[in-house]
């Protein structure tokens, strides 16, 4: 999965419905750009036109929702605004 979870308002729901359409013992791969970095994007980029389209949030907290739909973080890797993530 690249680049979606920026374009979706409720991580939680999103990490809920992941959790849900995946086989026993199945795997996600993403990359994902986080709000980590501290400065907005200059808009328009690729996902959204202004900040109403942009739906950012911490790397953390993208991880716990993650957890919090019952799926574990394999490993995450952070390089510049993206990070690469099995789960």
């Amino acid at each position: 999965m690249e680049h979606v979870q920026m374009n979706i308002p409720s991580k939680g729901k999103f990490a809920t419905e992941l959790a849900r359409v995946l086989r026993q013992d199945g795997m996600v791969v993403f990359h994902k750009i986080f709000s980590d970095f501290g400065d907005d994007p200059h808009f328009p980029v690729p996902w959204a036109d202004g900040p109403s389209g942009n739906f950012f949030v911490s790397k953390e907290n993208f991880q716990n929702a993650l957890k919090e739909a019952g799926l574990e973080v394999i490993q995450l890797e952070g390089r510049d605004r993206a990070f690469f993530a099995m789960v």
